[in-house]
């Protein structure tokens, strides 16, 4: 009871004091004009901008340790694919034994026509164009398989309980992986086509392109392959979306054959699709940079992510709700 009291007392003196505050203010106020609540008023702007001003170095902190999440566990996904780098080297011999397919291929095809260019590719550029196109599509990550998976077997629910964003987990993860065996495929396939038929010319500025273009191709293929691999919350197997998709990606996609040799029709169909975006975009500005126009590929590529990554929340965010409505 004496706490009591004395808490209520302690009250009451600091509200006693805080309206003597208010009237010596408004005493003060009426004493020398208007300048004083002028001069509050630039206190309260003052502490609100500074208050602002921590606001946004908190959301700046935030997204900085966010993303030091997700580098780590794209480094973690790089260790883990180069600690079998050995074994990596050699399932990539299969990747030897189709460019050593490929260049017996075009130099008869190119003896036959006997022309030295085709659609403006010479035959090292034809080798050294499908060295890329190759090297992605084989060494990329399937990762509808990994979503499918996860959707079915109900460990979706768990990893959605993590404190990290699902969608951007996986593609660190994705991209690690994949960036070790695609770089594995470029050192068995480059180092055939560069005894077979030699080096083309490729400027030195070229190269931060080509490997941004790189990333952006492999960008819209892990967004295709999610988004294919959360349909696992309406159909039973997605393995039939997942084949149609790789499928499209070696005719239309500019795997086998750039698309400069397709058929106008056809051209303008594959050049519609995203497809084009994860192998023909790079391979093509390796093999003729000069001519490639760099800056238009990125932006479309760029283009492709926004797009496709609408596609991929939208299905994402309908999944979830699927999910939280059945108890999952």
């Amino acid at each position: 009871m004496i706490t009591r009291s004395g808490s209520l007392e302690a009250q009451g003196l600091h509200r006693t004091a805080r309206g003597h505050g208010r009237g010596h203010g408004h005493g003060h106020e009426s004493e020398h004009g208007h300048g004083c609540g002028r001069w509050s008023g630039h206190e309260r702007g003052h502490e609100r901008g500074h208050k602002r001003g921590r606001g946004h170095g908190s959301m700046v902190l935030g997204a900085l340790r966010s993303a030091n999440k997700y580098l780590a566990v794209l480094a973690l996904s790089v260790e883990n694919a180069t600690a079998y780098f050995l074994d990596t080297l050699v399932r990539t011999i299969f990747m030897a034994v189709v460019i050593f397919v490929f260049v017996h291929l075009w130099r008869t095809t190119y003896s036959v026509t006997g022309r030295p260019t085709i659609a403006g590719f010479s035959v090292a550029q034809m080798i050294w164009y499908l060295v890329i196109t190759e090297s992605i599509i084989t060494g990329r990550v399937r990762y509808w398989r990994k979503m499918d998976e996860e959707v079915r077997s109900g460990q979706i629910a768990y990893s959605l309980n993590k404190p990290v964003n699902y969608l951007i987990f996986h593609y660190a993860t994705f991209l690690g992986e994949s960036v070790v065996k695609v770089g594995a495929n470029l050192l068995v396939g480059g180092a055939v086509a560069l005894l077979m038929v030699g080096p083309i010319r490729v400027p030195l500025h070229a190269a931060p392109f080509v490997i941004a273009s790189m990333l952006l191709g492999l960008t819209v293929d892990y967004i295709t392959a999610a988004a294919i691999g959360l349909l696992a919350f309406w159909v039973e197997d997605t393995a039939p979306f997942g084949l149609i998709y790789n499928c499209l990606a070696l005719i239309l996609g500019g795997t086998l054959l750039p698309l400069d040799l397709f058929p106008a029709a056809l051209r303008r169909v594959a050049a519609a699709l995203p497809m084009n975006q994860v192998v023909y975009a790079p391979a093509r500005m390796f093999a003729d940079f000069a001519s490639s126009q760099p800056f238009t590929i990125l932006m479309r590529q760029v283009a492709w992510v926004a797009v496709m990554g609408l596609v991929l929340f939208c299905v994402f965010r309908l999944g979830r709700r699927r999910l939280d409505v059945n108890g999952g």
